[in-house]
């Protein structure tokens, strides 16, 4: 996923601004309050931006409907003036998927699996189909 940053996204700082109170808000209020309309989307983008909101579902017996309240614990930090040596936010997620150490769908060289099934391949057997077997 590709998110906004909060710097440089109005609807995200519109969100921001109203869970950053701590009161814990429904995804109607949400809307009303910061003018926004796919509430799940902002509230992801928050996160990955290092904002921590909680999720509370809320089931009516009576009527049967079901409603989501948000509440921030803890906002987005501001960013660290230049130079002072602190890393940005995600800093470290970025670190770690440049280095590959992040999950990753793709299969790497030597994995026991075949790109197209769960199951493993039979020994020798290539992971790209029309190849040559490979040799051990």
């Amino acid at each position: 996923m590709h998110a906004a940053r909060l710097d440089t996204s109005p609807r995200l700082r519109a969100v921001h601004a109203l869970l950053a109170d701590g009161v814990e808000r429904s995804t109607r209020e949400i809307i009303a309050g910061a003018g926004v309309c796919a509430v799940n989307s902002c509230i992801a983008e928050l996160r990955v931006n290092g904002a921590v909101i909680a999720c509370r579902r809320e089931d009516d017996r009576e009527t049967g409907k079901v409603r989501f309240l948000y509440r921030m614990t803890r906002p987005v930090p501001p960013p660290a003036p230049p130079g002072d040596g602190r890393p940005a936010p995600n800093a470290e997620a970025g670190a770690n998927a440049a280095l590959g150490t992040a999950c990753s769908p793709i299969r790497r060289a030597g994995s026991p699996t075949n790109l197209r099934s769960r199951w493993p391949r039979k020994a020798g057997a290539s992971a790209f189909p029309g190849r040559r077997p490979t040799t051990p």
